[in-house]
This record gives C-alpha cells, sequence and structure tokens, in this order.
C-alpha cells in the first residue's frame, strides 16, 4: 500500500508498466504526465527512485519510464522549474540508463537519448547534459563508447545550436581521433549523424551571431552624434567578436577536414543507411572545409555522390539533402571545377521532379524529394544559370509527359525562388520561356503539360518578365488554351502510348486548364505592366471567334480590367490604334457580341458570371458605342444589376427566395430565363430608341446579322441574339434592309431546333410590331420557297431568281414549321388595332390549306397548335381591350381535335396532346361560352387521349421547361388547365356535372394510372367550381344529375 505521494506514482509506474495491451499503457502514461506537470519535483524523485531500486527491470519497462520523464519535459514551464540538483540527478542517472543498454536493444537508449535532448533545451541544463554525456566519452578513447552517446551529442546540437558550440572544440578533438577505430555499421550511421547535426549547428550558429551583429549595426547607426565614443567601443567589441568568431570557424575547419576523409570512406558501406547519412554529412562538410580541399577531392566526390544515389532506394531523400549541400558549397566558389560535373548530378536528380500526381500523393517523401531536388536546382542556377536553362529546354523535347512537365516544374519554381538572383533569371528569360511555349502552341503537349506551362506563365507575370519583347507567346499560349479540348495528343510509339495513358489518367482535365488559363489572362490584365500593350487591341480579335464563345466571360473580364486601369490612371481608351486591322471587332460587332452573351444567367453559375461581366463591359465601353448609350446605360445599369443579383441560379449565395405563407416558392426555371431575357430585350430597345440614327441602327442589325453563323454551336445564344435583332429590326424604316436581314434569319436558322425555331419566330414577331404588312408579305414568299424545291423544269430557273439554299425535304418541313409559328407570332405582337383584320383576312387564309389537312409532319402540326395557342391570347378582350368574337375558334377547336386522334392513345410520341390543350384552354376563355356539345366533344377527346397514356418516347423534352419531370406530366398538367378553363368559363352545376360525366368511366377502370389521373382531375373540377361558382343562392339546392 502506497503511504506517500511518492509512493503513489512509484505504483503508478508499476502498474502502467505492466499493463498488457499499448491503448492502457498508454492511458496510463497520460496519467502520469499529468501527475508529473502538475508536481514535477515528487514525480522526477519517484522515477529517480522507481529506476534505482529496480534493478532488474525490462528495457521496455524503463523505455516506459524515461519517456513519460521526456513528455513531462516537453512542457517549457515544467522544464524551467524543476530544481537544478534534481535535475543532475536526473541527468547522471539517464546518462547511466544509456549506456547500460546492449547493442541490441533500440528502444531504451533512445529513450535516453530523447530525455536527454529535451533537457538539453534548457540553457540552464545544456551544459551539464554535455558534461555529463562527455564522461562517457573520454578523450583518447581507440575503442567507441555507446552508439547513442553519438546520438545523443548530434540531437543536442540540432536543437540547441548556441547551448552546444562552446562544447564543439572539446568534442571534435575527441571524435576525430576515435573515427579510424569505428567498424561496426551502427557505430557508422550513428556518428555520421553526429558530424553531420555539428556542421548544421556550426552554421546555424553563425546566422543567428550573423543576425546579432546586423541589429547591432542598425542600432548603431541610428544613435545620436553625442554618443559616438560609446558607439565606436562597441563597434570594436563586435569586431573582436567576429574575429574570435572567425578563428573558432578556421579552427573548426581544420578538424572537420580530419573528419571528411573518414566520413568519405564510410560511402563505400555495405548498409544502404550508413551509405546515406554519410552522403549527408559529406554534404554539409563540405560547407565547412576549405575551399582547396573541395577542389582538391571534387574529382572523386562527384563519382561517389552519383554511386550512393544509384543505390539509395527509399533513402534518396537523404542523398539528396548531401547534394545539396555540396551544390551550395561548389556554387559559392567560381573556382571549384564543377562545369564538368554538372550534367550528371542534374540527371541523377532530374526524376524526381518527373512525378505523376498519383505518385505524390501516395508518397510525402517523394514530395518532399522533389522540394529539395528543385532546390538543388536553385542552388545550381545561382552559378550556372544558362546551363540549367538549356538543359531544361533539352528536356522539353522528350516525348514524355512526365518529363516535359518536370522541366516546366523546375522553371517555375526558379522564376519564383530568384529573389536576390533576379538580374540573372532575367537575362535568360527569352531562352527560358519562348521556346517552350512555341512548343505549347503547337499542341504537342498533354493537358497536364500545359496545366504547368500555363503556371509557368502566371510566375513570369508576377515576376514582371510579361513585357512586350516577348510577352506575346505568353499572351498567344494562354489564348490558345483557353479553349483547349480533350484530344490526346498523338504518340510515335507504342511504349509512348502507354505513357501516355498514364499521364492521361491522372486528375488534370482540359476544363481546368481552361480555368487556369482565364484566371492568369486576368492577372495579367490587372498587375502586369505591359499589359495594354500586349492584350489591346488584342482581345479584340477573339470576341468574334465561334470557338472562342464559352469563353469570352474571360475575355470580356479581362478587356474591363484594362480599361479601369486605363481610367484610374487618368487616360482614356484609345479606340484607334490597332482597330483598323479586319481581325478586330468593331464597336457594333462586340455590342451584338456583348447582348447575346448575356443570355440564361439564372440557368447557371457559370453563364451568370459571363452575363455579369457582358453587363459591365456594356458599361465599361458604352462610349466607345456611341454617347447616347452611354447615357442609357448610367440611367438603367443599377436596376439590371439588381435583378442579375435577384436571378441567380437556385444555390448561390446572392440567390433571393421567395417566401409565402411560410413556404420558400422556387420560381420555374424557365420563368426566370424569361424573365431575364425580357429586361434585356427591354434594356436594348432603350439604347436603340435612344440613338436617333438610322445609320447607327442598320449598322447595328447587319452586326447581328452576321453573327448569326458565329452562334451554331449556340442554338440558344442564337436564339436570343435573332430576338435582338427583330427588335433592332423593328426601329429601322428602310424596308429593303429589314427584309433582307428577315431573309438572313431565315436562311441563318436551323429549323429542326425547336429553340431556334421559336427564336427566329418571335424576332419577326418584334420586327412586326413596326412593319406588319411587310412581315406578312415577306413570310408568304418564304413560304413559297416550299414550291420552288419542288419545282424542276421550266419553273426551275426561278431558284436562282430568289435567295433561296438548297434545302432538303426534311429541312423544307421545319423551315415550314418556322413559317407556321412565325404567323402566331406576328399576330400575337402586330398592333392591337390592327390584329383581327390581318388574323382575318391574311394569316389564317394563308393557313386554311394546312388546317384542311390535320396529318402533316408532327413538327408542323406542333408549330400550328403554338399559333393557335397565340391567336386565341391575341384576340381576347385582355389584350385587343375590345370585346370581340372569334369566329374561326370552332374551326381551331376542330383541327385540335383531329391532331389529337391521330396520335396513340397509350404511347406519347410527342407534345402535341401538351399543346393542343394548352390552345384549347386558351380559346374556351373566349366569348361566347362553348354549348354542352361541343365541350363534350371536345372533353371526350382530350379525356380519352390524356388518361390513357402509359408509355412515353425516350428523349422528349418539356416545352418551355416547365420544371415538370416528364413530357407525360407535362401534358396531365395542361389537360387539368384546360378543364380548368372549361369550369371557370361556366362555373355551374350543370358544367361540373357535365365534365364529370367524362370522368366517370374511368373511376372503375381497370388501369391504376386511368383511376388515379380521374380522382385528380375530379378533384381539380370541384376546385374550381368551389372558387368560382356563379350558381350558388342560399335558400336555393341545386342538384347534380348524373345519367348513368
Amino acid at each position: 500500500m502506497a503511504h506517500t505521494f511518492e509512493d503513489l506514482i512509484v505504483t503508478m509506474f508499476d502498474c502502467a508498466s505492466s499493463l498488457p495491451d499499448e491503448e492502457s499503457q498508454e492511458e496510463g502514461r497520460r496519467c502520469l504526465v499529468a501527475v508529473g506537470k502538475a508536481h514535477p519535483a515528487v514525480f522526477f524523485s519517484s522515477l529517480h527512485a522507481y529506476l534505482l531500486q529496480n534493478t532488474r527491470l525490462s528495457g521496455a519497462i524503463r523505455a516506459f519510464a524515461l519517456l513519460t520523464a521526456k513528455e513531462v519535459l516537453e512542457d517549457s514551464a515544467t522544464l524551467a522549474s524543476v530544481d537544478e540538483q534534481q535535475a543532475l540527478l536526473i541527468i547522471n542517472l539517464t546518462t547511466q540508463e544509456m549506456t547500460m543498454s546492449k547493442d541490441a536493444d533500440e528502444e531504451w537508449p533512445r529513450s535516453a537519448c530523447d530525455l536527454l535532448v529535451t533537457m538539453s533545451k534548457s540553457k540552464f541544463l545544456v551544459s551539464h547534459v554535455v558534461d555529463a554525456v562527455l564522461q562517457k566519452f573520454p578523450p583518447g578513447l581507440a575503442v567507441p563508447p555507446h552508439r547513442y552517446v553519438a546520438h545523443t551529442l548530434g540531437g543536442i546540437a540540432e536543437h540547441n545550436a548556441t547551448g552546444f558550440i562552446p562544447f564543439l572544440t572539446d568534442i571534435l578533438s575527441r571524435t576525430v581521433p576515435l573515427l579510424q577505430h569505428i567498424r561496426t555499421d551502427s557505430q557508422r550511421l550513428a556518428w555520421s549523424y553526429a558530424l553531420r547535426a555539428f556542421c548544421e549547428s556550426i552554421r546555424e550558429f553563425r546566422t543567428l551571431n550573423g543576425k546579432e551583429q546586423t541589429v547591432i549595426g542598425r542600432n548603431l547607426r541610428s544613435q545620436e552624434e553625442t554618443e559616438k565614443n560609446k558607439n565606436s567601443f562597441i563597434s570594436n567589441a563586435d569586431l573582436s567578436d567576429k574575429s574570435d568568431n572567425d578563428s573558432s570557424d578556421t579552427d573548426y575547419s581544420d578538424q572537420l577536414s580530419l573528419a571528411f576523409d573518414h566520413v568519405f570512406n564510410m560511402m563505400t558501406s555495405k548498409d544502404h543507411r550508413v551509405r546515406a547519412e554519410a552522403a549527408y554529412c559529406i554534404g554539409e562538410l563540405c560547407l565547412l572545409i576549405p575551399s582547396e580541399k573541395l577542389i582538391e577531392d571534387i574529382r572523386k566526390i562527384v563519382p561517389a555522390f552519383i554511386a550512393v544515389y544509384k543505390k539509395a532506394g527509399n533513402d534518396q531523400l537523404i542523398v539528396t539533402f548531401g547534394i545539396c549541400r555540396f551544390l551550395e558549397a561548389s556554387c559559392r566558389d567560381e573556382s571549384c571545377p564543377l562545369d564538368s560535373y554538372l550534367e550528371e548530378i542534374l540527371n541523377i536528380l532530374f526524376p524526381n521532379v518527373c512525378l505523376s500526381s498519383a505518385e505524390s500523393l501516395c508518397s510525402p517523401v517523394s514530395i518532399k524529394n522533389q522540394n529539395e531536388t528543385f532546390r538543388c536546382f536553385h542552388v545550381a542556377a545561382t552559378r550556372f544559370a544558362d546551363k540549367i536553362v538549356y538543359y531544361l529546354l533539352h528536356k522539353m523535347q522528350n516525348v514524355q509527359d512526365s518529363v516535359k512537365l518536370g522541366a516546366i516544374n523546375v522553371l517555375r519554381h526558379l522564376l519564383n525562388s530568384a529573389a536576390d538572383g533576379k538580374e540573372e533569371v532575367k537575362w535568360t528569360k527569352f531562352a527560358v520561356y519562348k521556346p517552350m511555349l512555341v512548343v505549347g502552341n503547337d499542341g504537342s503537349l498533354s493537358i497536364r503539360a500545359k496545366q504547368g506551362m500555363c503556371q509557368l506563365c502566371v510566375a513570369l507575370a508576377d515576376h514582371g518578365y510579361v513585357d512586350v519583347e516577348g510577352g506575346e507567346n505568353v499572351i498567344a499560349f494562354l489564348l490558345r488554351n483557353l479553349i483547349a479540348s480533350d484530344d490526346v495528343p498523338k504518340q510515335t510509339s507504342f511504349e509512348t502510348k502507354k505513357i501516355s495513358n498514364v499521364v492521361d489518367a491522372e486528375s488534370a482535365t482540359s476544363s481546368h486548364l481552361r480555368t487556369q488559363c482565364g484566371q492568369a489572362l486576368q492577372t495579367i490584365s490587372k498587375t502586369c505592366e505591359y499589359a495594354h500593350k500586349l492584350l489591346w487591341p488584342l482581345l479584340f480579335e477573339y470576341i468574334c471567334v465561334e470557338s472562342y464563345m464559352s469563353v469570352l466571360g474571360d475575355i470580356f473580364k479581362c478587356i474591363r480590367l484594362l480599361v479601369e486601369r486605363m481610367e484610374k490612371d487618368g487616360k482614356e481608351a484609345d479606340f484607334e490604334t490597332g482597330f483598323d486591322s479586319p481581325r478586330v471587332a468593331r464597336s457594333h460587332q462586340v455590342f451584338s457580341r456583348l447582348f447575346t452573351c448575356l443570355y440564361g444567367a439564372p440557368l447557371n453559375n457559370a453563364l451568370w458570371s459571363r452575363t455579369r461581366e457582358s453587363l459591365l463591359l456594356i458599361r465599361a465601353l458604352s462610349s466607345w458605342f456611341h454617347p447616347s448609350i452611354h447615357k442609357v446605360t448610367m440611367e438603367r445599369f443599377e436596376q439590371l444589376e439588381c435583378i442579375l443579383n435577384d436571378l441567380c441560379p437556385p444555390g448561390s449565395s446572392n440567390k433571393s427566395n421567395v417566401i409565402k405563407e411560410g413556404h420558400v416558392m422556387v420560381e420555374p426555371r424557365s420563368a426566370r430565363v424569361a424573365r431575364w431575357h425580357a429586361h434585356v430585350l427591354d434594356f436594348l430597345n432603350f439604347c436603340v430608341v435612344g440613338v436617333n440614327d438610322g445609320e447607327w441602327r442598320c449598322s447595328l442589325a447587319a452586326a447581328m446579322a452576321k453573327q448569326i453563323t458565329l452562334c451554331n454551336n449556340q442554338p440558344d445564344e442564337k436564339a436570343l441574339l435573332m430576338r435582338c435583332l427583330g427588335g433592332v429590326l423593328a426601329r429601322i424604316t428602310n424596308t429593303s434592309f429589314v427584309v433582307d436581314h428577315i431573309i438572313l434569319m431565315y436562311r441563318g436558322a436551323f429549323h429542326a431546333h425547336h429553340v431556334e425555331r421559336v427564336g427566329c419566330a418571335q424576332a419577326v414577331g418584334y420586327c412586326a410590331s413596326s412593319h406588319t404588312d411587310l412581315v406578312l408579305t415577306e413570310l408568304e414568299n418564304i413560304a413559297k420557297w416550299e414550291n420552288i424545291h419542288k419545282s424542276s423544269g421550266l419553273l426551275g430557273f426561278l431558284k436562282n431568281a430568289v435567295p433561296y439554299r438548297d434545302y432538303s425535304d426534311a429541312e423544307m418541313v421545319n423551315l415550314r414549321a418556322t413559317i407556321m409559328l412565325s404567323y402566331g407570332y406576328v399576330i400575337f405582337y402586330c398592333p392591337v388595332d390592327g390584329v383581327t383584320q390581318r388574323l382575318e383576312q391574311t394569316v389564317l387564309l394563308f393557313l386554311r390549306r394546312y388546317l384542311e389537312n390535320p396529318k402533316q409532319e408532327v413538327v408542323v402540326r406542333e408549330a400550328l397548335l403554338e399559333s393557335i395557342f397565340l391567336f386565341a391570347v391575341s384576340v381576347h378582350p385582355t389584350h385587343l381591350n375590345s370585346d370581340y368574337i372569334f369566329e374561326a375558334r370552332n374551326e381551331l377547336l376542330l383541327y385540335i381535335k383531329q391532331c389529337i386522334e391521330i396520335e396513340s392513345p397509350e404511347m406519347l410520341s410527342s407534345s402535341v396532346r401538351l399543346l393542343g390543350a394548352k390552345a384549347t384552354a386558351a380559346l374556351v376563355r373566349l366569348e361566347p361560352p362553348l354549348n354542352e356539345k361541343d365541350v363534350w366533344d371536345l372533353g371526350l377527346v382530350l379525356t380519352k387521349f390524356t388518361f390513357a397514356l402509359c408509355r412515353e418516347k425516350s428523349g422528349l423534352k418539356t416545352i418551355d421547361d416547365d420544371e415538370s419531370s416528364t413530357m407525360m406530366e407535362a401534358t396531365v398538367l395542361q389537360y387539368h388547365n384546360a378543364l380548368e378553363q372549361l369550369v371557370r368559363k361556366q362555373a355551374t352545376v350543370t358544367m361540373v356535372t357535365h365534365i364529370l360525366k367524362l370522368l366517370q368511366p374511368y373511376y372503375a377502370s381497370l388501369a391504376d394510372h386511368e383511376r388515379s389521373r380521374a380522382v385528380e382531375a375530379t378533384l381539380v373540377v370541384l376546385n374550381v367550381y368551389f372558387e368560382h361558382a356563379t350558381d350558388l343562392a342560399l335558400g336555393l339546392l341545386v342538384d347534380f344529375h348524373f345519367v348513368k
């Protein structure tokens, strides 16, 4: 039983060290450490007693006790509070424990060594620790002391150079004579480490002493004139100290020169660890031995390093450290004949920088070795910059991408680390990056290599090396790879193909490269001194290049940054110099392109960012476009910016949700896009109206028309561009110009794509707001293209008399669909006072030949159904602001029924049902209300061909992207909408009963989906009647009459 606190601690040592598993022992150690930090005096007294009294403890238990003491003393406050006499007892006991162990023991002496090194961190105890260790290492020994004596001395030198240096002369006087008697590899390893640590401590001490001298020198220079004598005294004392230090260094160099030969012989050991540590030690010794000896022995040092490095294996990092120190020593002395050996050294080091990303991530040692290799190249470049450059350029010609990437990474490191040697690197800069950038521009580099080149370009820009003389190579590389593809570079052999497959399997992608190139261009635009000369007006050449459409946001941002820098410097942007080149976009072309890039902001973050940059550049260049546009932009920019921020894509940090009754109402994507496009077109209209210049408007429309072909691979952007063109044409009075550009729109649109078809039709509708009769006439002329297409013989000459191209039969069908849809938008956008007249006397007369044939191609039927919906909306009293009876309504309803009846009842293969229900909902809102027979016939067709649907053709997309998950869901929703309009128009029990009779047969259907849809439709009908009933009155009972 423990009677005292000291006994309790001893008991805790006994219990903790005898626990069966490591986890329990670790928990016991934590308890003992907590006690030791709280009561250090009692703890160390107990530890001393425990180790002295239990002489038969195993090495593992003694190691446990010593490591626990080490953890206690790692707390600086605890170490400072230990009594000196008690510390001496622990030091002597630990030294004894260390030397008692056998050579085969590792944990026990290592624990004692670590404890002594920890105690030596105290400036008050370091001398006691060194004295105690040196007692085990008396002068004149011919037999080496315990190997952990060397380890301990090396550890003290590493952790407390200032406290160790005063003993170094004595230690070296004992060590150097002993080295010739060392025979075992364990001793060689220990003394190689110790000597290397001694050298490091010397260099660390010099560095610290040099900093102190610098501080003293600054203080001396800042003193007042009245203290000159005192300052002189201090300066003399400093010089004396410095001479003493120099003398000490000379003494060290003599002793270390003697040690050099012995350690050098250790590099031939059979133990790979000894060879590696000896190589590291030789590298450190090279920094301290006289330069004459280094020059004399270099012819044997380099081959020895190379031999050791080739056999190093997992010890390469240690050898790399040694080579780096050797290079430091060789490069600081110009007379050292390293030239002939440099390439050999670089050859053994270079593979370390050619690691793939997978290798780097798997091995932290590989990363450290790579970083140290970078440092070797940096050290060598301080003396052999030109040779390093040519060596790396040669590596760039290697077929292996990893080798190319390694050379690029070394160059980037040299640029980033060239602080003191900046002028030397600058002298060779064109030889560095120009050939490599040319190689990068010819497409022969992999994606990862190009990423490295991009990072090199950023380094060049950051250090001011991208200037007028050679910076065009950097810009050309960045602009080329701003649209980098995923194409794999061609290989010349089977082996290189295998290498390429390894590289391509890494994480590098073309999207990352494009992002990096964009960021690099932005960095140059924002910070580079020569950015204006390099990028202005070069960037304007890429605005109207089709392949750069996806990256125009980056180009716009660079141009904006350049304009802002000029404004900040009080300069005006120069739109004259260089803008006469045919490749540089003019103001109308840029204006048109910017509006095209305003498409789709609410869809995703990439489009939102591009839209924002486009809007900001419109403001920055507004005065260049036209003074009136500058005025309009300044007035409306803040409003547009607020709307843009409000329309951030879902999930963005700036997104503001609409809250209603505690629920978040997410606005459908199509509604967000339509709302934004409406604001864009309004903004364009204000700009065009503000410029009261017909020639300027024509030039803008001409620029927009020419850019239609630039958007062949971007149908959404092309649709918006055509809408913008239609809006501009509406403000032009030159009728022949308007006709020509309407034809250009039809010829430029890809009519098979629904988005482009709608965009073209809407553009014609916008144009019709001012040129209705002209547009209607031209639509009839365009419709005749089909007749000319079918003609032959004597009428074939007419093909050359009209602006007609050789359409295929399928293309002609799609063109016909666009014409059908265009009529709908013409009526929708034409002046209200002419809607009914033009609809009855022109449009319907033209369309009747198509309405009489419901078995036309699906795309034509869909277009006609959309136009019917637009006709119904256009003649509604809310649009006309007057009452109107649409005589052709029944004719159109009949066409809708016929179109739907052609469809397969169970298979959904098009949007005919959806558009038919949508058009029906619009037509039934008109006056007068439909009679019961018409309601029954119409409802029967819609219900039969909607409820029976059970299969959907793959690839169908919902019209207008109404957020429905499938076309089938969207069709059912439009059917519900049609029922809703029927009931709202006549919200009586009679109408409700009539519709419920349609649904009644499906309540008992064997098909689950039919019963479900019948119930859902019933709920819709009853809810609408409940909200809009017109036959409810107090005291009046109205029965629902069902006929079985």
